[in-house]
């Protein structure tokens, strides 16, 4: 457990503790930090040499809830877990929290962003001058939750990024293909 704006948040961290930039790996509402383990996907990164930090966010999991909003959450976990950056992989949900953050102008803890048809596109835009972080946006082919047009959208609003489809997959696209995705961020996170 770490402290994290005063609540006990559920952390599972492997790989190279000195290695940077840290991945983070945020969840969708359907699950906890269980699911990069149970995937795979945590140790293929941490095998790889990369820092690797899976949380429970708030009210999920073995984590209560916060009084902080997402943006808020987030900002305060990134400086807690990886002051020298993260990149930060937020499906679904957890996807809102990181473009709220990013709309707040708070980009600069971010090392990598790579959103996994996150929620939230709608209405978000970046501040007036502010930099993008390096993006890779990751879709399902066959995602009906949110359609991977979708994807296009928010590669508009944040320049630079690049997109990669998963096929065959659905929302929670990494579980189709975890072998892929893991690679798909360890090439990612190698250009940083």
């Amino acid at each position: 457990m770490t402290q994290v704006g005063g609540v006990a948040v559920h952390v599972d961290e492997r790989g190279a503790l000195d290695a940077s930039p840290t991945v983070l790996l945020l969840h969708g509402a359907s699950f906890t930090a269980d699911v990069w383990d149970e995937s795979g996907i945590a140790d293929r990164l941490a095998e790889s040499g990369l820092h690797v930090v899976a949380v429970d966010l708030p009210g999920y999991g073995r984590t209560p809830r916060s009084s902080l909003g997402g943006a808020d959450f987030l900002a305060a976990l990134i400086d807690v877990v990886a002051p020298g950056g993260a990149v930060v992989v937020s499906p679904s949900m957890s996807g809102g929290m990181a473009l709220a953050l990013l709309a707040a102008g708070d980009g600069g803890r971010l090392a990598g962003f790579v959103p996994v048809a996150p929620v939230g596109i709608a209405g978000f835009s970046l501040p007036h001058g502010a930099e993008p972080p390096e993006t890779m946006i990751v879709w399902g082919s066959e995602d009906d939750l949110i359609p991977v047009e979708q994807a296009s959208v928010l590669a508009a609003a944040l320049p630079g990024s690049r997109i990669e489809v998963i096929d065959g997959a659905g929302h929670a696209a990494y579980l189709a293909d975890p072998e892929r995705f893991a690679d798909l961020l360890i090439d990612f996170v190698g250009t940083r």
